[in-house]
């Protein structure tokens, strides 16, 4: 059904034409250009925020919210590298809703599609599908927002990055509106395929919304701007009820789905366990809690004195660890989680693991100042990376180092050169967010064991990270071509390297996975660099980064 023909086109251009003057000389592509960014979506975009149901995506379908097919086209103009064509669109979507802002057609109005009670005249129920029409149109430029806030976010433009901080408060202002508590009575049972689709695409994107502005708070350290607990949506429903690609197979899915569960019972089963059963969240179910989880740690911070530190007193850090091990069992528990990265249900299990990682890394370390990120310099990046305390020795940091070793030997297994020349097949920016906290973590304890073992022995758990550092170090030499700074040919499988040495090959191989990043979102780049210039760093200073 995506795929453009010239009368699609032709009718789309017309549903534009009321926005003429706010788009200028915009020219929309040709239809084969058009096919191809929404290709380009469905690849590189969709796996990993599921929230734009495919098989019944259509173009006619969206004469009132034309705003929502540009700004998708935009992000897949991103991710097939027709970057001029990206921002043509992407500025033609922003004047759209510039436009609906300056017109008075985004003020407050009643939304939300769920819920809605069946009236039993029929001119009732004109009333309420004029009301779901209008309902429907603002979701769908609340999606479109989201879609302008991630096109923008993630460039290496600085005044595009400043402008995406413009969209949290108009996207959490359509999201307050529109609602985020769904009626305890709503039933989705008696919904055809269509209508259905339409349902669980306007909860997904509301909860998109959510991780999206989660992600820009742990980039950013900007303040949240939709808390946790606002919302009490029904959480997303199976991978196999959303990717049917027929009413068919949709039905025959839906009759094997399990009972849907609220966001705000499933998350107070994390943090407040309690004796009765929760049903098993989907994966993307799961990817939305873990995101909540770390919004807590996110406000726990931001309440300490110390912007250095991690902030967080033992029994806080104690409630925290709990919360992660029973949302890590819980994922477990789950039919639909695999680690399949090429996967279309894997995508959103693997990425959440990567931020159950985060999530423990951050408990003990901080490794950024706020607002550093939209510098868009790495050499900034570096150097706040470098001045950031090391974490302190103990036990406590076990499963945080477990997480940060695993994020180096996931790439290692994979072969590091083949990801860096194909990770924007299925490598998420989370992903590349996750891999910088800790490959900086991982390397700052290295060090931090170098210069105290001589007061203080390595405990049994140090030596066994140290020692499996050290075999997935050497596994990774083992097949590289070439590592700046470093002779190949010495390296052997059973090799032993000092933690200094140690610490300096865990930057650079996590380094040399971005080095030839290909990845369609510039700030990708942007943290690849960043991670040589540390590793620069660290090449020309006789010692490891600095305590203070």
């Amino acid at each position: 059904p995506w795929k453009v023909n010239e009368s699609q086109r032709s009718q789309f251009i017309q549903y534009l034409k009321p926005y003429a003057a706010a788009l200028g000389s915009f020219k929309l592509p040709s239809r084969l250009s058009l096919s191809r960014y929404i290709a380009g979506y469905i690849d590189g975009y969709n796996d990993h925020h599921p929230f734009m149901h495919m098989p019944t995506f259509c173009m006619k379908y969206h004469r009132e919210s034309p705003e929502l097919v540009l700004a998708l086209l935009a992000v897949g103009a991103q991710l097939r590298y027709e970057t001029r064509n990206a921002s043509a669109l992407y500025r033609a979507g922003r004047a759209i809703i510039l436009h609906r802002l300056e017109s008075g057609e985004l003020a407050t109005q009643p939304g939300g599609l769920c819920g809605i009670s069946r009236p039993s005249n029929s001119l009732a129920l004109a009333g309420v599908e004029a009301y779901s029409s209008a309902a429907a149109s603002r979701l769908d430029t609340m999606k479109a927002i989201l879609l302008l806030a991630t096109y923008s976010t993630w460039q290496e433009d600085l005044c595009l990055v400043r402008e995406s901080l413009e969209y949290p408060g108009l996207l959490a202002r359509c999201l307050r509106e529109s609602g985020l508590v769904n009626d305890a009575s709503y039933n989705d049972k008696d919904l055809d395929w269509h209508s259905w689709a339409r349902a669980e695409s306007d909860r997904r994107a509301k909860l998109a919304a959510f991780c999206f502005l989660n992600l820009q708070t742990l980039v950013f350290n900007v303040p949240p701007v939709i808390l946790a607990n606002e919302i009490d949506l029904w959480l997303p429903g199976t991978c196999d009820e959303w990717l049917a690609p027929t009413a068919a197979l949709w039905l025959r899915a839906r009759s094997k789905s399990p009972a849907l569960v609220r966001f705000q019972e499933a998350f107070v089963n994390l943090v407040q366990p309690r004796t009765e059963e929760c049903p098993v969240p989907s994966p993307f179910g799961n990817f939305v809690l873990i995101h909540a989880i770390l919004q807590r740690l996110i406000v726990a911070k931001q309440l300490s004195l110390d912007p250095a530190s991690p902030g967080y007193a033992p029994e806080e850090v104690a409630k925290f660890e709990s919360s992660l091990h029973r949302w890590r069992d819980q994922w477990c528990k789950a039919p639909e989680s695999v680690l399949d990265v090429r996967h279309t249900k894997g995508s959103l299990s693997w990425t959440a693991t990567s931020l159950l990682g985060l999530a423990h890394v951050r408990l003990h370390f901080a490794s950024r100042r706020p607002q550093e990120v939209c510098s868009g310099n790495p050499k900034i990046i570096a150097g706040n990376a470098w001045n950031a305390r090391p974490p302190e020795r103990g036990p406590h940091l076990v499963y945080a180092l477990l997480h940060a070793v695993h994020a180096l030997n996931i790439p290692v297994q994979l072969g590091i050169d083949y990801l860096a020349s194909c990770q924007a097949f299925f490598w998420s920016l989370q992903h590349c967010f996750c891999s910088f906290e800790a490959a900086i973590f991982l390397s700052k304890w290295l060090f931090m064991l170098a210069e105290t073992q001589g007061t203080e022995e390595l405990d049994v758990n140090e030596r066994q990270i140290i020692r499996w550092t050290e075999c997935i170090v050497n596994e990774a030499l083992a097949s590289l071509e070439a590592i700046d700074g470093y002779d190949l040919s010495t390296t052997e499988d059973n090799t032993s390297h000092s933690l200094e040495a140690l610490g300096n090959l865990v930057i650079k191989l996590f380094a040399k996975m971005f080095e030839r990043c290909n990845s369609a979102w510039p700030i990708m780049r942007t943290i690849g660099q960043s991670l040589h210039e540390y590793s620069s760093l660290l090449g020309k200073c006789d010692k490891s980064p600095s305590h203070d």
